[in-house]
């Protein structure tokens, strides 16, 4: 896990993070979470710059027959492991289900944001801006826009992020627009936001960059 260390939180600042990583990479064709990273791979820089930028507690959702997943999760000593089977078919929004439904989530977190395993490349500062955008706007679904489009990752109040076990809905895109009255977005130059790493050109070009 990371040395970084994390600044001083007050209890009205907990918040939690949840890295997606059940995907089945297929387009990359190898898990995008043990690409090289900097001076890592993808998992282990997500839950650094995470550390670093406060999170309270940091969660890994994974697909169990990913036995290169769960050996890295192993060395990591990672504790908090969200197993999701159903990952393969049911894609991204059982993820989101398994995360709101684990038992294991700190009492005192009164936010939660959802971060994608192929966005390493989104600055810390970035990340440091909408934390601080979603803790002056706690009630609201906070999420970064470059331009006219709207990215991730996404902060999501606890009462709502809970929603997440039984939504019905098919994608968060479409759980978000559900919840329209309750949106915030924060301007931001990061086209990180905005940016997937999908296949191998991808990855080289985003890697490159940073």
């Amino acid at each position: 896990m990371s040395k970084l260390k994390s600044r001083t939180r007050d209890v009205g600042d907990a918040f939690a993070v949840i890295i997606l990583s059940a995907g089945a990479s297929r387009r990359m064709g190898s898990p995008k979470a043990l690409l090289p990273w900097r001076k890592s791979n993808i998992l282990q820089h997500l839950l650094d710059i995470w550390t670093s930028v406060g999170a309270t507690q940091i969660a890994v959702v994974f697909d169990p027959a990913n036995a290169a997943i769960a050996a890295e999760l192993s060395r990591l000593t990672l504790p908090n492991r969200i197993p999701n089977p159903n990952a393969a078919k049911a894609g991204m929004m059982s993820s989101l289900a398994a995360a709101a439904g684990w038992p294991d989530w700190n009492p005192s977190l009164n936010r939660f944001a959802v971060a994608l395993v192929d966005q390493p490349h989104i600055s810390a500062v970035t990340l440091v801006s909408l934390n601080s955008f979603s803790r002056e706007h706690p009630n609201k679904i906070c999420q970064p826009q470059f331009g006219d489009r709207r990215g991730h990752p996404v902060f999501l109040p606890r009462s709502i992020f809970l929603h997440l076990a039984t939504a019905t809905e098919p994608d968060l895109r479409t759980f978000i627009r559900d919840h329209a009255e309750l949106r915030a977005f924060l301007p931001c130059t990061d086209n990180g936001v905005v940016t997937d790493m999908d296949t191998p050109e991808d990855y080289q070009r985003l890697r490159q960059q940073a």
